[in-house]
């Protein structure tokens, strides 16, 4: 049976919606599998010979991913995350902040010092690699 785009896109949506929920790697994986059939059930009834293509910059861009789903494994990576702070005079509600995280010291964040007694953060991504090819001498002059 062939559906139309729409349909496609909102199965997509949901399976996305479900691994944002699912807790283990087992499920992710199995999502993913579905998901990538259903991808490719949607290239052919829709585009017919010619594939649906996830533009290359979008597929290149990472996902934010939950705090209850998972944290950075490697205590000395950059990540960006979404912060929620408070010092009693300063408030960031969703910031982004660039971050660090090891499981003695919990998250480190860029710019937003000690005196914020309250620190929540709820998503966090990779940041992209650095662009190929390009070299900067950084020794201080």
């Amino acid at each position: 049976m062939k559906y139309s785009q729409k349909v496609y896109e909102g199965a997509l949506a949901s399976l996305a919606k479900l691994r944002e929920q699912s807790t283990s790697d087992s499920e992710r994986a199995t999502i993913d599998f579905i998901a990538e059939a259903v991808s490719e059930k949607a290239d052919r009834d829709v585009l017919g010979s010619e594939p649906l293509t996830r533009d290359p910059l979008q597929a290149a861009i990472p996902r934010w991913i939950s705090v209850e789903e998972d944290l950075p494994g490697d205590p000395f990576t950059a990540v960006m995350a979404i912060v929620y702070a408070s010092n009693g005079h300063i408030t960031f509600i969703g910031a982004y902040q660039f971050a660090t995280y090891n499981q003695t010291d919990g998250w480190c964040l860029e710019d937003c010092s000690e005196e914020f007694d309250k620190v929540t953060v709820t998503h966090w991504m990779p940041l992209p690699e650095p662009p190929e090819g390009v070299v900067v001498d950084a020794k201080s002059e």
